[in-house]
């Protein structure tokens, strides 16, 4: 088993290689005009007012929050080395938790997260043959390549990022914001159609004992979770559009949610599912014009005895440039839907909990971009069947975004 140093070491040794980082950088402006840029340092904050404004657990209103610093490294600028590249990311989540008000399952809120203050990505990239092969290795969250759609990344909730069966599979879920594991990533570009991508990453990220913690712990008895997506690119009804294919799965067995042998001891299964992905434009105003409306829908299933959740689906709208007045707003529609599996129906059953139901949220919401570094964004969230319970009453929830970015 091998452990990273303790959280202080790791903060100053994280402090000192971005201090250290932009100092070089600097350096390397004032002296040589081939290695200007080779180091680039990016912001991000997020800062969310949410209300929930009827139903769910408790009604009122808190504080959700993140800031992300980035140090993206060009070491062919440096070291001469074609098609190597770096990224260091420092993350810090701070607030309480919607869904701790809420009740739902899926979240409403994709910047909220257990506090947490530390690594979140830190990986080097080679790629090879003008970038048709290319190879990644390190702290990976493997939603910055892996079931994503476009044109539901402005919407909140967190199903509208990667499935919930996915999202909450594993022991501790697999490499995500805030704790990501150590990984590998091979993407081989056949063509400018086809893309294939495929990564390993350790079976079990962090402690999970403790979700603020990322420490590296490796050990054999983690095993890994592999991951794998096809991805096709084309004009179909002569717009652009993608249709991805993806299946994941651990290599070590849970303990089934519910089911037990004559002993009593959990009966041992296998955690594994698949999605499958579309992505496409269905409006153009002009010709290549960028603004238009998107649409997209998202089916993805996993095996039911290691996993709460054993159907998602999501699908929705968004219009990049809705007023002519403002070209670079956006409006986001999208409906998600959870499926609970029988298992953790049982599970929970015998708890005294009800959780027969499917929760379905539908969102809407408007991005206000003002210019690079600063967008508002009001959201309305309407959460069926909060925490798959047909119980409580639907949730309304609200949430005002501020996002500030500076390069």
């Amino acid at each position: 088993m091998i452990r990273t140093p303790r959280p202080f070491l790791r903060y100053l040794f994280l402090g000192t290689l971005l201090w250290g980082g932009y100092t070089y950088a600097n350096d390397l402006d004032s002296t040589e005009n081939s290695k200007k840029n080779a180091i680039q340092f990016s912001l991000d904050s997020k800062s969310d007012l949410v209300g929930n404004l009827a139903g769910g657990t408790t009604t009122g209103a808190l504080g959700v929050g993140m800031l992300l610093g980035s140090m993206n490294i060009n070491w062919e600028k440096i070291i001469s080395i074609p098609g190597l590249t770096g990224s260091i990311q420092l993350l810090q989540t701070y607030g309480a938790q919607p869904s701790a008000w809420v009740g739902d399952y899926q979240g409403t809120d994709n910047a909220s997260a257990p506090h947490f203050f530390g690594f979140y990505q830190a990986w080097l990239q080679q790629n090879f043959d003008e970038g048709h092969l290319s190879f990644l290795v390190g702290l990976h969250d493997l939603n910055t390549e892996f079931y994503v759609t476009d044109s539901a990344s402005s919407l909140f909730n967190n199903s509208f990022s990667i499935g919930p069966e996915l999202s909450r599979s594993g022991r501790n879920g697999p490499s995500l914001l805030p704790i990501t594991a150590l990984g590998a990533r091979l993407k081989i570009t056949f063509s400018d159609e086809v893309v294939l991508t495929v990564a390993a990453y350790d079976g079990v990220p962090g402690d999970p004992n403790n979700s603020s913690n990322n420490s590296i712990i490796l050990s054999s008895e983690d095993g890994f979770m592999g991951i794998a997506q096809l991805d096709y690119l084309s004009n179909f009804f002569s717009l652009p559009g993608k249709v991805s294919i993806g299946g994941w799965g651990y290599s070590r067995t849970l303990d089934s949610l519910s089911e037990v042998d004559a002993d009593g001891v959990p009966v041992q299964s296998y955690s594994a599912g698949g999605y499958i992905l579309y992505d496409q434009k269905i409006i153009q105003p002009a010709e290549k014009s960028p603004n238009g409306v998107y649409a997209f829908i998202r089916l993805g299933a996993a095996t039911a005895q290691a996993n709460p959740i054993v159907f998602s689906s999501q699908f929705g709208l968004t219009w990049k440039g809705p007023l002519n007045q403002r070209p670079n707003d956006q409006f986001s529609f999208g409906v998600a839907i959870a499926a609970p599996s029988s298992y953790y129906q049982d599970a929970t059953l015998a708890k005294g909990m009800d959780v027969s139901d499917s929760e379905v949220t539908t969102e809407l919401n408007y991005l206000f971009k003002f210019n690079d570094w600063i967008q508002l964004q009001p959201d309305l969230q309407w959460v069926h069947s909060p925490g798959l319970d047909p119980n409580p009453s639907d949730a309304w929830v609200s949430t005002l975004r501020l996002e500030l970015t500076f390069n």
